[in-house]
């Protein structure tokens, strides 16, 4: 029988962790951890790991001994970094302590407890077939998602993902990647430092759009087909300050509230920038009578909003119609949106 020694690798080829399991099997990142502690574990290989906090490199933790080849810092990150923010909020959930998130929506500030009515808080759950990292569950019977967290500590994932659940009425924290990914953080600055989607679905009913002001994807899609339905075929009009909210369309009687992140939900279609001011996302919709709907969604210096909508007979070359003059600082999203669907 041979045994073979085992010798500490080399300081400066050693790959630096954000993350362990400590002695009782709990994941901790670099952050929280001591400095020179001990007792630290991978959650991949189970070899022993120490925590480095010194004055010169970046804070990690270090196998004490040669690490396996999967041992890297990033599959060691997925492995436990989400069931740690789980472990976080189940604590604070149990001892009834608040999480509060802060965040910025179209010039103003608000605030919203994400952990109130929360029952249950679950990892890796599908959700109309696309996966949340960790979802906040109210409900007796935990069915009901009040938020999700993506962490993105996959390269692949699809930021369209997230439309998948705004679209539902579940807004849509994501956090950032590279701290989360090293370690660097805490509960505290992974809120501070988040990116919030369909927020508007955390706020309380008092700070709610008006009843008047319509924000379904569904209903703001019949809506802007209708729009174009007889002759002249065609619609436009500039997005305006409504009962203090902005981003509001008239459609007729219609009030229809349509911030970029709505229409890309409700519409959707393809970015193309025009100049260094002008963005106009564009799509087409088909239909039975073979005919096609061309909607446009002007964002002019992403301070000034307006939407155009044609229908375009069966037969007929869809186009859009932009001289070159719409393209300069002194216009409005209104004339480009006008511009977009004359003859």
């Amino acid at each position: 029988m041979t045994q073979q020694a085992h010798f500490p690798p080399n300081p400066s080829q050693q790959p630096m962790y954000g993350w362990a399991l400590d002695s009782r099997k709990h994941p901790v990142p670099i952050s929280l951890a001591g400095r020179g502690a001990q007792g630290y574990i991978c959650p991949i290989c189970g070899g022993p790991m120490i925590a480095k906090k010194g004055d010169v490199k970046q804070h990690h933790f270090a196998h004490e001994f040669e690490s396996l080849p999967e041992c890297t810092p990033e599959n060691v990150a997925k492995k436990i970094a989400g069931t740690w923010l789980v472990l976080e909020l189940g604590e604070r959930m149990a001892h009834k302590k608040p999480f509060t998130l802060e965040w910025q929506m179209y010039g103003e500030s608000h605030r919203a407890n994400l952990l109130k009515g929360v029952t249950a808080i679950q990892e890796h759950v599908d959700i109309e077939k696309t996966e949340a990292d960790i979802a906040l569950m109210q409900g007796e019977k935990w069915d009901h998602v009040y938020v999700v967290f993506m962490l993105n500590l996959d390269s692949k994932r699809d930021p369209l993902a997230y439309t998948q659940f705004t679209a539902q009425s579940i807004p849509v924290i994501s956090l950032p990647s590279e701290s989360f990914r090293s370690g660097q953080v805490t509960l505290k600055s992974l809120l501070e430092s988040a990116e919030v989607y369909g927020g508007w679905w955390l706020l309380e009913e008092s700070e709610r759009l008006p009843e008047r002001l319509e924000n379904d994807p569904n209903a703001i899609r019949q809506i802007l087909g209708r729009s174009v339905v007889q002759p002249p075929y065609r619609f436009w009009g500039p997005l305006v300050n409504v009962y203090g909210q902005h981003h509001v369309l008239r459609v007729g009687a219609n009030l229809v509230w349509l911030p970029p992140e709505l229409w890309q939900i409700a519409v959707g279609g393809t970015r193309n920038r025009m100049s260094e001011d002008l963005t106009i996302t564009t799509q087409e919709w088909p239909q039975k009578d073979g005919s096609i709907i061309a909607l446009y969604y002007v964002n002019l210096r992403n301070a000034d909003y307006a939407v155009a909508i044609r229908r375009f007979r069966s037969g007929e070359n869809v186009q859009a119609n932009l001289p070159a003059q719409y393209r300069m600082r002194r216009t409005t999203a209104e004339e480009v949106a006008r511009a977009l669907i004359a003859n």
